[in-house]
């Protein structure tokens, strides 16, 4: 039996074995969802519930390593497996007659509660509910469905009604005497008991009293005792214990570490505590904020209460301390303290809650606490929530500053900060001079805090002012919020950024409450339509709000805000038309809209700043320094003006503007500015790429500039084709390295149609086939094929002509098709060798050495290989990686494994130098092949991994396939059936998808292997026949025919299925080879020698293609393709 507690403190026990320790968090996360929901869940769901950041691979290997721990911990020794802990191949479940959750009985006691017609019943069935309910669901978990039923379960707790008779008294204690007899240590909580006035002191009893709730006394006071607790619900009993029988005391609590030094106790909750005992007057107790946070979690049927009194200063050797009040029953809750506080707090109280920036606010309060700034100044762009980010550091930092924390506002150049700062404090004017040394003489040691909101660009003179102010109060601080640094001395920069949001693919409810701008969209949308929730049917629509506002925090507020009259979808498709949030909407808390924010903040740049902020928003992928300045012909001096008005940000070496900032800063851009800054950063990049040697060129660099890259290739295919086909031509070593994108291939596929000359739209076309080849999109190659190919055959004499016959042949490679794929090879090879083009031959013979090696003709690949790699050497490094890597696998699978080795280890050091991801994605792969046959199974999926990281990188769908199939294979080896057969699944889905099929019989046949260790021969039998299918009518090797036939016959066996055995043991002898004699011998027992030779008579006269059809399972799994010789990947 398994009982949890989920309210509160996770708690689990099994058997009446308290479980100590979980394997990780999330596995105690695990556990606590499915005790909360124990009905069969899908593992997909789990995965992604708990592990959502990871892919899809790793999220299902870390749930399957969860449930192994978990299933040693709910199904100990003696347990049947299986009866707890229930699992399948698709779902995970607890077995509910086996758990028992106090949640359960929470929510069943407030059904009774609501069922019941009698009073007396109804309260017993709500003291029940109460009783139950011992705090926030799954306390100390963070989650966005722990969220989502802690609220449930608090609205449930809520309505109970509160009990109108008295609580029962807990039962007495036994005055025995039982004193620990070591010293104890460490985290806990010390009580002191002290009697006030001329009450008579009873320390006998509290020493009893102590010892017989589990704590531990300390320090014999003159009239009281100090005491220690580490147990919560004992402290409760004592603290009710000691308000009962003796009234007229004073109980002081802090929460804080002891530790023993020479024999003393000594430690700060020691201090704290004599000091508040010193106050004057009987029956309270008091307590520290650090008590008040721990005391819900103490498991008791008498919940006590805590009273806030305000911040006071203890001494001057501790901080300013917020203290409380503990409602004992009997006892008084004082309303205030004889400690006098010199000043009261001023800052700006605001309905609206916090969202989004907790990290760095976390960060900021640190920084108060520790740091020894003095000032601090929060910049950011427009409406990224300066204001209010100020607003809440202020009131986090109570602890820090007590009362002495101010807010003020500037909102003139004119205006002095010293007499506004008066104002707020309600001081006389009159004597403002003096202020300064008044106040330096009232805070003494203690810190005070100035918030200092700026509605302009300050001036030279209140710069001054400022630095004045904190010369002369000399324990001031003072935090800004700016339209810019105040380039003052010791200042602290704070940048803030726009909230995180969700990227394309995160869509799902879960997921998105993990970002801060759909959360602050929600809780705002909820203020203009109390009936708004995030659910499934919207997820989509309030992601893509918060993606069009790019995080802003002030245009999410105004757009939710106008949920009050429009729906979501109208509000996205407004937003989608960039003139909306241009428009002044309603005011925010502040008012001001985000129009006059970024219209304020723009008119105040002078008018060649304008300019310039102009033409920087016609790229929005950013800027480096280098580019911007030759681009657009400026000093970087004025780039760093921008950047400290916070419109432009330098990011890791690059200029950088938010989104909605350069629109508006296009809206101001006219179109010759536009057409100029695109055409000089074209034409500087095809400068710097046509400059540099091949071995020199930085990918991470283009990497950077993808983005502009893809917008300037795009606007010049249809403005200056001839320049679009130049940019093409000098990125297209950097797409076959790191891919390209979906952006480049569309505006590719259009650039033939833009050029007239027949050499320049067959080199566009190539370059557009062999990119949409490398994408998957067959579609986009064969329709470029099928127009240009009769191009190139109208102009042979052209070296264009051979370079799009090369294109056609890695067409039909990678559809399977490689006698075509040959042909057209070695047509692109001879022109090549006619025209003398070095550079052509070598990218054809490594082409056609991989189709030769596709075809397990070793030995005519290596020698075409070996070719491409002597052409290449020196000259041309990404063809040099490619071939030597596909020779190592050519040379393993001839068994030379030295030679194999030694090519390997130099292709990837070449591909480490030269940041070639594609080549070192596919090496991995292959090593990781090699590992797994020697029996390295970690050491092979780290390399899978690492592999199919890079491929998802640079979009190639083909090196995904490959690795998920050997990531299957390896789990099949290690018995994990249920991962082997998704990966499996996954990789003949992406085989299927982008036509892979010259690989598509890999994880098929692997499919029907896993069936049939599973003991499944039907499915196995269906698999095979897919596999099969497959293979038919392509130029597959014949050894992986035969092999299939047999697995056929063999599984159809299995299955009963005599007649499709015996047909594929008779095609296997029309193959000319010998069917396996064991296997026909069943069959001939089970048919009998009469109808097995009607069935043979009948096979053999049937046409071969229509036999092997007929043996064959044609459906959608099983796309036609050709099929390698193993689990390696083709670098071509």
């Amino acid at each position: 039996m398994i009982r949890a507690r989920l309210l509160g403190e996770f708690s689990v026990e099994v058997n009446g074995r308290r479980v100590e320790r979980f394997r990780t968090q999330r596995t105690a996360l695990l556990l606590a969802y499915l005790l909360r929901y124990p009905q069969p869940h899908a593992r997909e769901d789990l995965a992604r519930l708990l592990w959502g950041e990871l892919t899809d691979e790793a999220a299902l290997n870390n749930l399957r390593v969860s449930l192994s721990s978990l299933r040693a911990v709910l199904e100990p020794p003696g347990t049947l497996r299986g009866s707890v802990l229930q699992t399948t191949r698709h779902t995970v479940g607890l077995n509910p007659d086996y758990v028992e959750t106090d949640v359960a009985q929470f929510e069943a006691a407030v059904r009774h509660w609501r069922a019941a017609t009698e009073e007396s019943e109804r309260m017993a069935w709500a003291n029940r509910a109460r009783s139950l309910y011992q705090g926030a669901f799954l306390q100390g978990f963070e989650a966005p469905w722990i969220h989502r039923e802690r609220e449930r379960l608090q609205q449930l707790y809520e309505a109970l009604p509160v009990p109108t008779e008295p609580a029962a008294e807990a039962p007495p204690i036994s005055l025995v005497s039982s004193i620990p007899a070591r010293p104890i240590s460490g985290l806990g909580v010390v009580v002191g008991v002290q009697w006030g006035g001329s009450a008579q002191a009873d320390p006998q009893w509290v020493r009893s009293a102590v010892a017989v709730c589990g704590g531990a006394p300390l320090q014999t006071l003159p009239n009281g005792l100090l005491a220690f607790f580490t147990d919560l619900d004992k402290l409760v009993r004592f603290l009710l214990e000691v308000a009962r029988h003796h009234p007229e005391a004073v109980l002081a609590l802090d929460l804080g570490h002891l530790r023993v030094v020479r024999q003393r106790y000594e430690g700060a909750p020691l201090r704290v505590v004599e000091r508040l005992l010193q106050l004057e007057g009987s029956g309270y107790a008091l307590c520290t904020q650090r008590v008040v946070a721990v005391l819900p979690q103490a498991l008791t049927r008498h919940p006590i209460q805590a009273h806030p009194l305000g911040a006071y200063w203890l001494s001057a050797e501790f901080p300013q301390e917020p203290l409380f009040a503990l409602a004992l029953p009997g006892w008084q809750v004082p309303t205030h303290l004889q400690i006098p506080a010199a000043f009261s707090a001023a800052l700006p109280h605001l309905a609206t809650s916090f969202i989004g920036r907790e990290a760095d606010l976390a960060s900021v309060v640190a920084a108060l606490q520790t740091n020894g700034a003095r000032l601090y100044t929060i910049i950011g762009a427009p409406g990224s929530g300066k204001t209010r980010f100020a607003i809440e550091v202020a009131r986090h930092t109570e602890s820090i500053f007590g009362e002495a924390r101010w807010w003020i506002t500037i909102a003139h150049p004119t205006e002095s900060i010293l007499e506004v700062w008066a104002r707020c404090l309600r001081w006389d004017t009159a004597r403002l001079q003096q202020l300064p040394l008044l106040l330096a003489g009232i805070l003494g040691n203690r810190r005070a805090l100035l918030v200092i909101d700026w509605l302009h660009l300050p001036s030279d003179a209140q710069r001054t002012e400022l630095q004045a102010l904190l010369h002369d109060i000399p324990t001031l601080t003072v935090l800004t919020s700016a339209p810019t640094a105040l380039n003052l001395p010791d200042e602290q920069i704070i940048e803030l950024h726009p909230l995180e949001v969700p990227p394309d693919t995160v869509n799902t409810v879960d997921a998105l409450w993990r970002y801060g701008a759909v959360r602050l969209f929600v809780e705002r949308a909820r203020q203009a339509n109390p009936d708004f929730r995030l659910t499934e049917g919207n997820a989509s629509l309030v992601a893509a709000i918060s993606r069009l506002l790019s995080g802003l925090p002030l245009a999410i507020e105004l757009a939710a805000a106008r949920l009050s009259s429009v729906s979501l979808a109208q509000l996205v498709q407004r937003l989608e038309d960039t003139r909306l949030w241009k428009r002044p909407a309603a005011a925010s808390a502040f008012g001001r809209s985000l129009w006059d924010s970024l219209t304020a903040c723009y008119m105040m740049l002078p008018p060649p700043q304008q300019t310039l902020l102009n033409r920087l928003s016609v790229l929005s992928g950013g800027w480096t320094p280098e580019c911007a300045c030759e681009v657009l012909g400026v000093p970087c001096e004025e780039l760093d003006t921008l950047v400290r008005t916070g419109l432009v940000r330098l990011n890791e070496g690059r200029y950088e503007m938010p989104p909605l900032v350069r629109q508006f800063a296009a809206q101001f851009t006219s179109s010759n500015d536009r057409r100029a800054v695109l055409s000089r950063y074209l034409y500087y990049w095809c400068e710097q790429l046509e400059r540099a040697a091949p071995q020199a060129v930085d990918w991470a660099r283009l990497e950077a500039e993808r983005h502009n890259l893809d917008a300037v290739l795009e606007w010049s295919t249809h403005h200056e084709p001839l320049s679009a086909l130049r940019l093409a031509l000098v990125l297209t070593p950097f797409w076959e390295a790191r891919g390209g994108s979906a952006r480049a291939l569309h505006a590719l596929t259009q650039l033939p149609a833009h050029l007239t000359r027949p050499e320049e739209q067959l080199q566009a076309a190539r370059i557009a086939a062999v990119l949409a080849i490398r994408r998957g999109a067959h579609a986009d190659a064969h329709r470029l094929l099928h127009t240009f190919l009769p191009v190139a055959d109208a102009h042979p004499q052209l070296i264009q002509a051979a370079r799009l016959w090369f294109a056609a042949g890695f067409y039909h490679w990678s559809a399977g098709n490689l006698s075509e794929s040959e042909r057209y090879l070695r047509m692109a090879l001879e022109r090549s060798r006619a025209l003398g083009a070095a550079d052509d031959q070598a990218e054809v013979l490594l082409h056609l050495g991989v189709v030769l090696w596709i075809q397990e003709r070793l030995d005519e690949a290596a020698t075409m290989l070996e070719q491409a790699t002597e052409q290449a050497a020196g000259r041309l490094p990404r063809l040099q990686l490619n071939a030597l890597g596909n020779l190592a696998s050519v040379r393993y699978q001839q068994g030379d494994l030295a030679q194999a080795e030694l090519l390997l280890q130099q292709a990837q050091t070449l591909a480490l130098q030269q940041g070639d991801l594609r080549t070192l994605a596919a090496m991995l792969n292959n090593q990781g092949v090699w590992q797994a046959e020697r029996g390295n199974f970690e050491r092979a999926r780290q390399l899978y991994y690492e592999s199919l990281s890079l491929w998802r990188r640079i979009s190639e769908p083909m090196g995904e396939a490959v690795c998920t199939n050997n990531l299957g294979d390896l789990a099949l080896r290690e018995g994990d059936y249920e991962t082997a057969e998704s990966l499996f699944r996954q990789s003949a889905r992406m085989a299927r998808r982008y036509r892979i099929g010259w690989y598509l019989y890999h994880p098929l046949q692997n499919l029907a292997e896993t069936a049939a260790r599973r003991g499944d021969w039907c499915d196995a039998l269906v698999w095979a026949r897919r596999c099969l299918h497959a293979l038919n009518g392509y130029q597959s090797s014949a050894p992986l025919r035969l092999k299939t036939l047999h697995q056929v016959a063999r599984y159809a066996l299995q299955t009963g299925d005599y007649r499709l055995a015996a047909q594929a043991l008779f095609a296997v002898a029309r193959l000319n080879e010998t069917p396996d004699s064991s296997l026909l011998d069943q069959v001939e027992q089970s048919l009998g020698a009469t109808q097995l030779s009607a069935i043979r008579q009948h096979a053999e006269q049937m046409p071969m293609p229509e036999l092997l059809s007929m043996i064959a399972l044609a459906d959608e799994w099983s796309n036609p393709g050709a099929t390698d010789s193993g689990g390696g990947v083709h670098q071509s």
